[in-house]
């Protein structure tokens, strides 16, 4: 794309963690072509990776802790100040509450160009009881007054999120892009030839220990399997997260990871090594936007089993790089793992397929170059 000198970029995501290991290259590579990038997000003790990456940081802390409704209602006001202030070209709001929040706010302020990301419906799409569906309509409705933005994009993530857009009338068609996740650093997460054959298969979980990530269904599968006598060792790797509501805790993680065979890892730095020691890589999400520690496990060449849900089947080829299992089913989750965990040859074959369907659909260049595209786009509509 054509530099744009002094263009003023903004990115507004919930937690400086979730920037870093989602929309870090996209900020770099924006900064390389020209933009002024400033970030603006919950500050979590990480803002200091955010600056040594030579970007800007505002801490915004009301984007991570939610608060009562009306309260919430306050952070309109508090975002429209700031894009006052900043006076940014571009805002690219992150995650459901900036998107919720900030394309009211950016409507308010007048902000030229505006992008919302959403990464996944969250929470209150996973269930179905009348507290989430009274959330879903103010949703709806609050969305449909933010996305009205005369020069805006709606990025999401997979297909069945487009279609439900489209079904509940959020958003007009020609203000949807469909970009596919965060994209995949393929030369950090590759396969790499094991040094010696592993005596027993291991089974890993990544991802924040979360009830709606399917952690609990995961453990139920695992005891099933072993006490059946399969040889395995099941893995999870994550931390809790206080802020959703089916976060599952530390001391709770700790009770439920007690039997032989089942290891609780909590957050790790660097998980690109912890799958070197790993076989096969699953998420029983009930919901996602599209799951990057799946894609992250296919570059790296490993076999996938995750639920048939919104997100993960955009990833899983059932029988070319692993096999879908029905949502909140841990009997359907043991019998998928047991298939690849006593069948060994599955692997490479499974491995090969996903790592060819990450580096041409998923690969963190290609997704940075739409991204970029789409600034141009829209900076251009100006």
């Amino acid at each position: 794309m054509e530099k744009p000198p002094g263009k003023k970029l903004l990115l507004v995501v919930n937690v400086d963690w979730f920037f870093l290991s989602h929309r870090l290259p996209i900020a770099q590579a924006a900064k390389e072509a020209g933009f002024d990038v400033t970030i603006a997000a919950a500050d979590t003790g990480l803002s200091y990776k955010i600056t040594d990456a030579g970007l800007r940081f505002v801490n915004l802390p009301f984007l991570e802790k939610k608060q009562p409704f009306f309260s919430e209602l306050r952070m309109i006001g508090r975002l429209k100040n700031l894009y006052k202030n900043l006076q940014p070209d571009i805002v690219h709001h992150v995650t459901i509450r900036p998107v919720l929040y900030g394309s009211i706010a950016a409507r308010l302020a007048g902000v030229p160009v505006l992008i919302n990301a959403l990464s996944g419906l969250g929470y209150v799409y996973t269930g179905n009881s009348t507290k989430n569906k009274l959330l879903r309509l103010i949703l709806h409705i609050m969305l449909r007054t933010g996305l009205k933005h005369k020069n805006s994009a709606l990025i999401l993530q997979n297909r069945d999120d487009i279609e439900l857009f489209r079904e509940r009338n959020i958003v007009q068609q020609v203000q949807i892009e469909l970009i596919r996740g965060s994209g995949v650093n393929t030369d950090l997460y590759k396969p790499m030839v094991a040094e010696e054959k592993r005596g027993k298969a291991q089974v890993a979980l990544v991802g924040r220990m979360l009830r709606d990530k399917g952690v609990i269904e995961f453990i139920e599968a695992a005891k099933t399997l072993l006490e059946k006598g399969v040889n395995a060792d099941f893995h999870l790797y994550g931390a809790p997260y206080a802020s959703n509501p089916t976060s599952i805790s530390a001391h709770e993680m700790k009770t439920l990871t007690e039997p032989k065979g089942i290891h609780y890892h909590g957050a790790v730095e660097n998980i690109a090594e912890e799958l070197n020691k790993i076989d096969i890589v699953c998420l029983p999400s009930y919901r996602e936007g599209l799951p990057k520690s799946l894609l992250e496990a296919a570059s790296a060449g490993k076999p996938v089993v995750a639920t048939n849900v919104p997100g993960c089947r955009e990833i899983v080829e059932v029988g070319k790089n692993g096999y879908l299992v029905e949502p909140r089913n841990s009997d359907d989750l043991a019998e998928k793992l047991e298939l690849l965990i006593l069948n060994p040859e599955l692997h490479g074959k499974f491995g090969q397929y996903g790592r060819r369907k990450v580096l041409s659909e998923f690969s963190e260049e290609i997704i940075v170059e739409q991204t970029l595209g789409l600034y141009s786009k829209l900076m251009s509509e100006i």
